[in-house]
């Protein structure tokens, strides 16, 4: 179901999918953090024994930097 180009017509949402990963990773997260609906954990069409819809996740987290005035 999942393919470069997505699985159907141009117009199709998935069209401009470039890329299918292989080997699917899973880390638990706090939901209360974000609760991402197309993940694993949250949407509907996934269970243990089969991958239905996932996104990729990616979660960064920019450094804290504070400048000192200099005088």
């Amino acid at each position: 179901m999942v393919q470069i180009g997505g699985p159907g017509p141009d117009n199709h949402p998935a069209a401009t999918h470039k890329i299918v990963y292989g080997d699917f990773h899973f880390t638990y997260w706090n939901e209360n953090d974000g609760k991402i609906g197309r993940s694993f954990r949250f949407d509907t069409r996934n269970s243990t024994e089969k991958l239905g819809m996932v996104s990729v996740i990616i979660d960064a987290k920019k450094p804290l930097i504070v400048r000192h005035k200099l005088l």
